[in-house]
């Protein structure tokens, strides 16, 4: 179980050592064994879903990813129903394609369901719903973005994933805006707080591949 864990969170890190088609191959092929070994494990299969189709959307094939996605979602719906917190992540994960596409008023209907469903569990107050709302609009929200990652920070400290998850997604904002400059300058503040919070997992390998390509678009790699 570790190994086939552990081979697939270093399918981002290593994945300059293989092709595009050979990268997605692998990953599908390293699934499809631990559904085969681990049947029942049915919230891995829905992360690894999850984590494939980031994959393809982060190298601009939205179909494949909105595929990946989409069933990530039918799998957290099948085991924690639609009013749970889990099933919120696959809903951003769509909105978030959608608003790489540029379909802002698409990815905004998934967002606002997020939204609700949050509200529903976790009551209007909730410090995350300021964070969270922000999602809905972050292709104009470039101000509301700074300021729920400095309240972040506030509230929960620098080295913290609150924290670290707001970062984030301020920096995928930079990157969708083109300014890689902004961008390059705070990866290594977020790998930091991904090593701290999440250790050497997808997240890190995920920040450490949106790194490189922002170093590679400025020139600098």
């Amino acid at each position: 179980k570790d190994r086939l864990l552990n081979e697939f969170k270093l399918c981002d890190v290593l994945r300059e050592k293989y092709d595009v088609k050979d990268n997605y191959q692998y990953r599908k092929g390293i699934l499809d064994e631990y559904r085969v070994l681990f049947p029942k494990d049915l919230t891995t299969h829905a992360r690894m879903l999850k984590e494939i189709s980031a994959t393809y959307r982060r190298w601009g094939n939205y179909d494949s990813s909105m595929l990946y996605a989409q069933e990530s979602l039918e799998i957290l719906k099948g085991i924690y129903g639609t009013e749970n917190l889990h099933f919120t992540t696959g809903l951003t994960a769509l909105g978030e394609i959608l608003g790489w596409q540029g379909d802002y008023d698409s990815a905004a209907w998934y967002y606002e369901r997020s939204l609700e469903i949050k509200k529903e569990i976790l009551g209007d107050a909730h410090p995350l719903l300021q964070f969270a709302s922000t999602n809905r609009q972050n292709h104009k929200a470039l101000d509301l973005l700074e300021k729920a990652y400095a309240l972040a920070v506030r509230k929960y400290g620098e080295e913290n994933k609150v924290a670290g998850d707001q970062l984030f997604i301020l920096l995928q904002h930079y990157n969708r805006a083109r300014d890689y400059k902004k961008s390059v300058a705070l990866y290594p503040k977020l790998l930091k707080i991904d090593s701290l919070t999440y250790g050497l997992t997808s997240n890190y390998a995920i920040s450490l591949s949106d790194y490189s390509n922002a170093l590679k678009k400025v020139g600098k790699l």
